[in-house]
């Protein structure tokens, strides 16, 4: 089993989740073919601006205002599906999307089930990164659904 590029670019960018990058590391300790492809990707790199740095001077690209939320709510991977369900916190909110603090990587593309006290979100993680001991998410709004509590 060989490194994906896009893996390689992740892992030069310190954006892999934790227990990734000592899997990366051990393999490209004894696999000379992703050693090179590894240093070949540095020097791409190298030549174009990294997008944190290109973005940083730019408005939010979202249209939207973003309101800021902080309230707990639960998190379910629905596509690809598991049963595992999260707490999580929603960090802010605009019309059509959601950022989120998370304790667990996930892959752009993911659909995701978001449970808050009255509303259920379905939502597709646009992008995921390490942000302290957490990772924070932006998903984009599939559906919204209001629920009701009966006491």
């Amino acid at each position: 089993m060989h490194l994906l590029e896009d893996d390689l670019v992740l892992y030069i960018r310190d954006q892999l989740p934790p227990d990734h990058v000592m899997m990366f590391s051990e393999h490209l300790a004894e696999c000379a073919e992703c050693t090179h492809k590894l240093d070949r990707t540095r020097s791409v790199l190298r030549r174009i601006p990294d997008q944190r740095e290109w973005n940083s001077g730019r408005a939010d690209r979202r249209q939207e205002p973003r309101t800021p939320v902080n309230t707990g709510a639960m998190l379910r991977v629905v596509n690809p599906f598991s049963a595992e369900r999260w707490k999580i916190q929603v960090i802010d909110s605009s019309e059509n999307g959601v950022k989120l603090a998370i304790p667990v990587f996930l892959e752009p593309r993911m659909i995701v089930q978001i449970q808050l006290a009255d509303t259920v979100l379905f939502a597709e993680v646009r992008y995921c990164r390490p942000a302290g001991s957490v990772f924070h998410a932006g998903v984009q709004v599939q559906e919204r659904h209001q629920t009701s509590r009966s006491a």
